[in-house]
This record gives C-alpha cells, structure tokens and sequence, in this order.
C-alpha cells in the first residue's frame, strides 16, 4: 500500500466528512471546490480533505 493510500484511508477513519478537491480549503483552486468547502463552512461542519492536485504530482513523479 503507498503512503498516500495510508494517509487517505487515516483521514477517512478519523472524519466524517473528507473533502476530494483541488487545492485546500483556504485556496481552493476551482469553483466546485471553492463551493462545495463554502458550504461545509456555512453549515458548521467540520472536515477533512485531500488535494487532488498534490497526490497527482506526487504519484507523477513517483512514476517516473
């Protein structure tokens, strides 16, 4: 198993809720993100997430 399957199924054992986006919470880096992590603000509830776009870079140059 890679380290980023570990690390994502940590975060999905220890949230009720992880977010799969690009980019992070404080900078996400398309309108879906951006919406779906203003929501789960507004609502109060709490979660984790994993950026996209940083596991696809890891795994390209793990890959190459």
């Amino acid at each position: 198993m890679s380290e980023i399957e570990k690390n994502i199924k940590e975060m999905i054992a220890s949230n009720d809720v992880v977010l799969f986006m690009k980019g992070n919470p404080n900078q996400p880096q398309c309108g879906f993100s951006a919406k779906v992590v203003q929501c789960l603000k507004e609502v109060g509830k709490p979660f984790g997430y994993v950026d996209v776009l940083a596991c696809l870079l890891y795994t390209s140059d793990a890959a190459d």
